[in-house]
């Protein structure tokens, strides 16, 4: 085998090796962005009908905001 194609050889294998790591490093940074935003999702809902329930009880509404309460 000539030198040339060695030398080919042993520098594409780290380099296949770092390209799939970038890819797992991306991957992981990906997951962290979409848990947060989920979590945010679930807080901004709480948020929302917490909201909903004050702004009823705050109008003089009380059969809504008992319709809020339990929703």
């Amino acid at each position: 085998m000539p030198v040339w194609l060695q030398v080919v050889l042993g520098l594409t294998a780290p380099m296949i090796a770092a390209a799939g790591a970038f890819v797992a490093f991306q991957q992981w940074l990906l997951g962290r962005r979409g848990l947060k935003h989920d979590l945010f999702d679930r807080r901004w809902a709480v948020y929302a009908s917490t909201n909903d329930v004050i702004a009823a009880h705050l109008s003089g509404k009380a059969d809504e905001a008992s319709a809020c309460l339990e929703k």
